[in-house]
This record gives C-alpha cells, sequence and structure tokens, in this order.
C-alpha cells in the first residue's frame, strides 16, 4: 500500500516506523520546517530521523503552502492510496482529502466527538478525568468531525505526569493503527459516526493549565501533575501576583479533616505544613509542594512563594 504520511511527534515517529517494518511504501513524510526553539525530549521522538534511517523522501511544506495547487499536485503525483495523519496542525482541504482512493486516517488526542480542535495531549487529564483518550477516525471537510474507526485509551496512575501519561498513549496510539491498518487498506474498518451530542472544541491559546480549586482534590491534583515539568507548570495567583505549581500531593485524613473544619472556599490556604501549604478544594484539601513565583525556577526548589500576607488568604 502506498502511503503518504503528515506526522509529528512520537506517535507519528512510531507508526512512521510501523509502516516500514510492515512493508508498506511510504511515499513521502510531509514535515514542516524545524523550529530551533521547539526542542524534542529524545532523537526517537523525530519523525525527520526516522525518514532519514529509512531512506525516506521528506517534504518540508510551510503551513500556508499546505493546500495550494502545487503542494496538492505534488501529492496527486505520488498516487497514495492512503494518507496518514498525526498531530499534523494544518486542516487538510478537500483537494488533498480526496486525493487517496482509501482516504486519510488521523489521530486525535481526544475521545471524540469532546475536545476537537487544538487539543492538548493531556486535555483529559488537565480536566481531572481518570484516563486520556486517542481516537483515530477518518478525515472529512470538517475539524475533527469524520467517522471514528477506535479509540485507544491510558489509565492515569498516581505517579503519572503529563509527560509520562503522553509517552504511554504515545505507544498505545500506534500500536491502535497498526491493529486497524489491514481493515483500512481492506475497506472494512468501523466507521462511527460522531454526531453533535457531546461535542466540544478546544480553543487555541485556552489556560487548561490555571488550577480551578473547585474540583475535587483528586481531580485538582491531576491537573497539577497534567502540566508537572517538564511541561510549563500549572498557574494560579494570589493577590495579583502571578505563580506557577510545578507539583502537589493528596492531602492526608488528618490535613483533608482540617480542610473540611475551616469552613472556607475553595482556593484558600487553610495552614502553612512543613512540605507546603494546604489549600481547600471542592471536597476536601491538597498540598501544593513545589511552587514559584519565577516559572524558569530550578526543579526541587520547594514552595519559594513569598508575600503570604497575614490572616486568611486564598489562590485563583
Amino acid at each position: 500500500m502506498r502511503v503518504l504520511t503528515f506526522v509529528n511527534y512520537l506517535t507519528g515517529a512510531l507508526v512512521l516506523q510501523d509502516l516500514v517494518d510492515a512493508g508498506h511504501d511510504v511515499v513521502g513524510v510531509v514535515c514542516f520546517p524545524e523550529n530551533p526553539s521547539q526542542v524534542l525530549p529524545s532523537p526517537e521522538y523525530s519523525v525527520r530521523e526516522v525518514a532519514y534511517r529509512n531512506f525516506l523522501p521528506v517534504y518540508t511544506v510551510r503551513p500556508d503552502q499546505i493546500n495550494t495547487t502545487p503542494f496538492v499536485a505534488v501529492a496527486r503525483k505520488l498516487r497514495p492510496d492512503l494518507i496518514v495523519s498525526m498531530h499534523f496542525a494544518k486542516i487538510l482541504g478537500k483537494r488533498i482529502l480526496a486525493t487517496p482512493r482509501l482516504g486519510c486516517v488521523n489521530m486525535h488526542p481526544s475521545l471524540l466527538p469532546a475536545g476537537r480542535g487544538m487539543t492538548p495531549f493531556v486535555w483529559h487529564m488537565a480536566l481531572g478525568e481518570s484516563h486520556v483518550y486517542q481516537a483515530l477516525h477518518y478525515l472529512d471537510a470538517g475539524i475533527d468531525t469524520g467517522d471514528v474507526i477506535d479509540v485507544a485509551s491510558v489509565e492515569v496512575t498516581a505517579e503519572d505526569t503529563g509527560f509520562t501519561i503522553t509517552r504511554k498513549l504515545c505507544y498505545e496510539s500506534a500500536a491502535l493503527l497498526k491493529r486497524c491498518l489491514p481493515l483500512i487498506e481492506a475497506g472494512t474498518a468501523p466507521r462511527r459516526p460522531q454526531g453533535e451530542v457531546g461535542a466540544s472544541y478546544c480553543k487555541p491559546g485556552d489556560p487548561w493549565n490555571r488550577i480551578v480549586w473547585s474540583r475535587s482534590s483528586v481531580a485538582v491534583d491531576r491537573q497539577i501533575r497534567a502540566f508537572a515539568r517538564p511541561m510549563s507548570g500549572s498557574v494560579t495567583c494570589l493577590g495579583g501576583q502571578h505563580i506557577t505549581v510545578w507539583s502537589a500531593r493528596l492531602a492526608s485524613a488528618a490535613e483533608q479533616a482540617r480542610a473540611l473544619s475551616a469552613g472556607t472556599e475553595p482556593g484558600a490556604v487553610v495552614a502553612v505544613l512543613p512540605d507546603g501549604w494546604l489549600i481547600q478544594t471542592g471536597d476536601s484539601g491538597i498540598v501544593i509542594t513545589d511552587a514559584t513565583t519565577n516559572p524558569d525556577a530550578a526543579p526541587g526548589a520547594g514552595v519559594t512563594i513569598s508575600g503570604l500576607p497575614a490572616g486568611p488568604s486564598r489562590l485563583g
């Protein structure tokens, strides 16, 4: 099968190697120009490295060139049977979608139809949910609205951070496509129409890392861990001062009881403990163990927030 890929990040690198190992003819690897400011965690995350290692043709295309007539002509000359898209931050136009005889499939990091659009990998974790998801679906003219083939999921453990859960999900997603590819090639893959019940869209720039203290302690803990280092951290504020939260722990039974008896609103600083701040949540309390007023502070700095006012205070 002739496959044209629009792939990125670890999922894309894994899928690209799987396609080669399965004997498919990868006729092109479409990449955006490299951005020196975006450093990958390791070479295994690089689609280009996989392409170079397997002597695959790489097409470096700017986002504004993807749906232009010259590039559409290139895509058509490659005569792909299938287009595979993975975390490619550009909507493919109708002319490209109509090019392969088997259509185009895409991986989207959400339980579609929820979370369409520019959804972060850790979206479900940031919302405090127990699992993260990746949907394999056909592409159509809409934004992540095509029929769903299948879904991969990974449970969020007490030790997971956004980085570790993303890595696990990448491997599960690659395995999902590997399982489904024979059905896609045969034209017998499941097609579940999404519909609009439960549909939602993520908007670029939404502050998914702004802590919502009114959630349960477990949900707040998951949100904080979703953006723990090496991610950008979770954010809140105290008296107008920006605070970056790097880590937290669930409160002990005694600490939960203390938070519940305080009678304060979510976000209130209930107590200063030896290892951090006990903060009121929607159902009990959570302890911030590493937070700074400087988002570039070194890991393990401890709670370095200064300027805690006397008397009751509240984060928000």
